[in-house]
């Protein structure tokens, strides 16, 4: 073991977390973004903007994302805008995507 121990910062607010995982979501969306694009018009179509929004009109749905289907390129290319990147884990993983 190394005398000098590995410490997170002592200030972890968002701003900060989110400085650490750039560089990680960077890489991600250089990665991803040549076959995303060819979707992104399509794509935005899902997602509102703030000024379109009704929100007494909305009824939420929850849809589950199978795999090769075209919302897994609508998770996909969401996931690549938060700023905290997701990883691919081990395991089953269950993805949905709330939709109205």
């Amino acid at each position: 073991m190394s005398p000098n121990p590995v410490l997170p910062p002592e200030n972890l607010d968002k701003d900060t977390i989110r400085s650490l995982h750039s560089t990680a979501v960077a890489h991600r969306v250089a990665e991803s973004a040549p076959v995303l694009r060819r979707y992104e018009e399509s794509l935005l179509s899902f997602i509102a903007n703030g000024s379109e929004l009704d929100l007494l009109a909305i009824r939420p749905s929850l849809v589950e994302v199978k795999s090769r289907s075209p919302e897994e390129r609508l998770f996909r290319y969401a996931t690549l805008h938060w700023t905290i990147p997701i990883s691919s884990g081990y395991g089953r993983r269950l993805r949905f995507l709330v939709m109205r």
